[in-house]
């Protein structure tokens, strides 16, 4: 065998994998791109209505009042919680706190304390907005479904687990 046809044995399966990886990686970076796109279709302002929105559930605020009673919720920044963001759980204002809140060493450190995080805010296709919290402490968490209505944002679907 000679070196041209061992380097053509060695470049036809090079080239095969080329042909199937770099489509299958533009695709995979363009579906990435299009979803980031979707998400800042969504404001500062409507980012704070709908997590003000999901704080005032009933259902949530009546779970999570038995627990701790009046003890002030701090929330964790993230992608969609800004430190300036002005949020009130209880007729009570969230603080807003840079720590994370799922560490051990925070829990040592402050037992029992009224945590939550949004690990996920995704805007979906049609416009409506899905949201998770999870509180620390309780290991209450919430899946909430909200849309865009004439006089602002209202949950159309939300359920409940533990962690």
């Amino acid at each position: 065998m000679t070196t041209d046809s061992l380097r053509s044995n060695i470049d036809q399966p090079l080239r095969f994998w080329k042909s199937i990886i770099l489509p299958l990686l533009s695709l995979f970076i363009l579906s990435c791109s299009h979803e980031q796109k979707n998400n800042d279709s969504i404001s500062q302002s409507d980012s704070v209505q709908i997590i003000q929105k999901v704080l005032d559930d009933p259902p949530l605020v009546s779970k999570l009042k038995n627990e701790f009673k009046e003890k002030q919720l701090k929330l964790v920044v993230g992608e969609n919680i800004h430190p300036n963001s002005q949020l009130l759980f209880n007729n009570q204002v969230v603080s807003i706190v840079s720590y994370d809140s799922t560490t051990d060493e925070i829990r040592a450190k402050f037992p029992g304390k009224f945590f939550g995080q949004v690990p996920m805010f995704k805007v979906m296709p049609e416009g409506n907005v899905k949201v998770s919290i999870v509180f620390r402490g309780s290991g209450l968490t919430g899946l909430f479904e909200l849309q865009r209505g004439q006089v602002g944002w209202a949950i159309i679907h939300r359920q409940f687990g533990r962690i």
